[in-house]
């Protein structure tokens, strides 16, 4: 009897200790993904940054065109009328 009672709890015990290993790997696993997204999300974040830095410089060429173009314009109209 007290011999049955060994043998299952060592069976218990290697059917926990197995469990827990599982659980251990499962939770490596879990945190090498979090790992990876996390430095995904940082990826994306730079390039976030550089999209809209990018944006903002166009807009600035943009305006500086629209300027010089109204400048040009300003003067040839001016010219027209002293002529």
């Amino acid at each position: 009897m007290a011999e049955d009672n060994a043998k299952k709890a060592m069976a218990d015990a290697a059917k926990l200790a197995e469990e827990l290993r599982h659980e251990q790997e499962h939770s490596s696993s879990i945190e090498k993904m979090r790992r990876t997204l996390e430095s995904q999300v940082k990826e994306l974040q730079v390039s976030q940054s550089t999209v809209y830095a990018l944006y903002l410089l166009q807009v600035a060429l943009l305006r500086r065109r629209l300027i010089n173009l109204r400048y040009y314009s300003l003067t040839f109209v001016g010219r027209d009328i002293i002529k």
